[in-house]
């Protein structure tokens, strides 16, 4: 019995995970940052949090990339993957820094809207357009969409400083390199 506690505290003992007090809805750009992660992604000092914490920003980056298999030049020409980025987009958030009642010590931070956004897409690999590397010169012959993943990520940014804070994905795992010829 003496074994099982002390192997019970060893575990307890060992290092966890980050703070990990992020909640952010992607859909409606709200939400609330504990202070304890942001220092911990930016490996600050309480006293440098106070101080950076009115400069901060926060961003949401969605990217939606589709997956092709595409075959280039004439028969017998073996399929290529091809990753094309469907929707690349930035949403630039309202964040309101909370302080503990009568100190300046920041507590977190609360994310309240979008103020404004960019986005930007790309054409997709079709049959006459060029080939995707490494055969830029040859024009694609067939091409077909074999998966979707889109990756969500809050960002937090101080100067030229960025971490990211929390990210969903969704989809199939990134594809192998190798293809399989289509059926």
């Amino acid at each position: 019995m003496r074994w099982l506690s002390v192997i019970v505290m060893a575990v307890l003992a060992l290092p966890g995970p980050a703070h990990a007090k992020v909640t952010f809805d992607f859909g409606t750009n709200t939400g609330f940052v504990d202070a304890e992660d942001v220092r911990q992604a930016f490996d600050w000092d309480a006293a440098t949090l106070r101080s950076k914490a009115k400069g901060l920003e926060f961003e949401h980056l969605r990217l939606v990339q589709d997956t092709y298999v595409v075959v280039c030049g004439g028969a017998g020409a073996r399929p290529l993957r091809a990753v094309h980025t469907a929707q690349d987009a930035k949403e630039f958030l309202t964040v309101k820094v909370a302080r503990k009642p009568g100190t300046r010590d920041v507590t977190g931070f609360r994310i309240v809207k979008a103020y404004a956004g960019i986005s930007g897409t790309t054409v997709p690999p079709a049959p006459g357009t060029p080939c995707p590397e490494p055969k830029p010169d040859e024009k694609v012959r067939t091409s077909r969409l074999v998966s979707t993943t889109v990756t969500t990520t809050l960002v937090a940014k101080s100067g030229p400083d960025r971490v990211e804070l929390y990210q969903v994905r969704t989809g199939p795992p990134v594809p192998a390199t190798a293809v399989s010829q289509p059926a």
